[in-house]
């Protein structure tokens, strides 16, 4: 039961990820007058770049909460190498995981939600956005728990 219940949880969080990366897609098919070039890689970077910045805001309040119980000491270097592995890491699960099944995602989700342009532009908008708004804030917050 446990196993069926960590099976469903997963398949439901690539779900969210797969509408992510199709409402990212057709937000660059809108764009595409502009610089139509490598829309497969820039959607599966900027799908990486959200979840990077939900995951280095984890990372930061697990590393604040080290230094708080003095675990651990600040070292910028630590973090900006952490920051760049993690990057690194969350940008090849992203890219391994859409390689051979993008056109498929894309096509499946595009039968499911055939939105309209300014739905698309703003759900982008929203989906970007969030994680750098949800990054800063916990920086900010976690700046005045430590200090």
């Amino acid at each position: 039961n446990n196993r069926e219940y960590i099976r469903r949880k997963y398949i439901r969080q690539m779900k969210i990820l797969d509408f992510i990366l199709y409402i990212t897609h057709y937000f660059l098919v809108i764009l595409r007058r502009f610089n139509g070039e490598d829309i497969e890689g820039r959607s599966k970077n900027a799908l990486a770049i959200m979840l990077f910045f939900i995951c280095l805001l984890l990372f930061l309040v697990i590393y604040a909460l080290g230094i708080y119980a003095n675990l651990i000491s600040y070292n910028k270097y630590s973090i900006f190498i952490s920051g760049g592995i993690i990057f690194l890491l969350i940008r090849y699960l992203v890219f391994k995981r859409y390689k051979t099944n993008y056109n498929k995602v894309i096509e499946n989700y595009k039968d499911r939600f055939p939105y309209s342009n300014k739905i698309i532009i703003m759900s982008f908008l929203l989906f970007w956005f969030i994680p750098i708004l949800l990054f800063w804030i916990g920086l900010i917050i976690l700046r005045q728990l430590i200090y």
